[in-house]
């Protein structure tokens, strides 16, 4: 999106995603995958618990400028597996 709108002078200030998948801990470090998308998530201090292999939906903010790509979880909702 960034690379489209950005030449045409439109500053993109947060991207909001809605996603389905689960949580993975690798070491010390929290991931969040959705398909073949894998974000990083971040820990902020009123972000929901999300026990790992659960599948969820979420809402986050995502800061797509990072590698990988760090998702701020806002909302989770367990789904039936």
């Amino acid at each position: 999106m960034r690379e489209v709108l950005e030449p045409l002078g439109v500053a993109i200030a947060q991207v909001q995603i809605s996603a389905r998948g689960r949580v993975q801990e690798q070491g010390e470090k929290r991931f969040f995958v959705a398909g073949k998308n894998k974000f990083a998530v971040v820990a902020a201090a009123d972000a929901p618990n999300i026990p790992s292999g659960t599948l969820v939906l979420i809402e986050a903010v995502v800061n797509d400028r990072s590698n990988p790509m760090e998702l701020t979880v806002m909302t989770a909702k367990p789904l039936a597996q």
